[in-house]
């Protein structure tokens, strides 16, 4: 079983096109969005479990649905500042857990996932990870700790994918477990 993270796909959201013009694909809303599905389904296979880390999409509910419904793996949703929608109206049966801050072990790392960057979280300076969106690929001055935007807009190849766990461990793994008494 592989496990990805993603955050920020904005699914449907027409000015996203116009906020991040060098990491989105498509001619318009539309367009973007099946070629995301597209890359998704490519990488991630039915049975693989993907950690969306917010803001999903922004379309109206049955729209959402339909986007969701075409998504492989097994979804579980750190909710963002724009998931109302996501998480009513029959979309929360696509999602096998919701809720607004996640501790789990992945591969037996402690990863602390939430929507937003923060500076300081639960076992940092043991060795665990904190996973994020919300910037957009916007540098929030946390590489010196074991923190990551996993959005698709922070992919260094701009292709819209979610991360897989071994292409973020391999950043991780580089930079150090931060020491409190610094």
């Amino acid at each position: 079983m592989n496990v990805w993270f993603t955050s920020d796909t904005h699914f449907k959201h027409k000015n996203i096109l116009k906020f991040c013009p060098n990491t989105r694909r498509g001619a318009d809303p539309d367009e973007m969005t099946e070629i995301m599905i597209q890359v998704w389904n490519e990488k991630i296979k039915p049975g693989d479990t993907v950690y969306h880390l917010g803001d999903v999409c922004f379309a109206r509910q049955e729209e959402t649905n339909a986007i969701l419904a075409r998504l492989n793996g097994d979804l579980h949703l750190i909710q963002g500042n724009h998931d109302k929608v996501v998480v009513n109206g029959g979309a929360e049966k696509f999602w096998k857990s919701i809720q607004p801050y996640l501790r789990a072990k992945v591969n037996g790392q402690d990863i602390i996932m939430f929507h937003y960057p923060i500076k300081e979280w639960d076992s940092m300076h043991y060795g665990s990870w904190h996973l994020y969106g919300h910037v957009h690929g916007k540098d929030m001055g946390l590489n010196d700790r074991r923190a990551m935007d996993a959005g698709i807009d922070n992919r260094p190849t701009a292709d819209m994918s979610p991360w897989h766990f071994d292409e973020i461990a391999a950043v991780m793994l580089q930079r150090p477990v931060f020491s409190h008494h610094n």
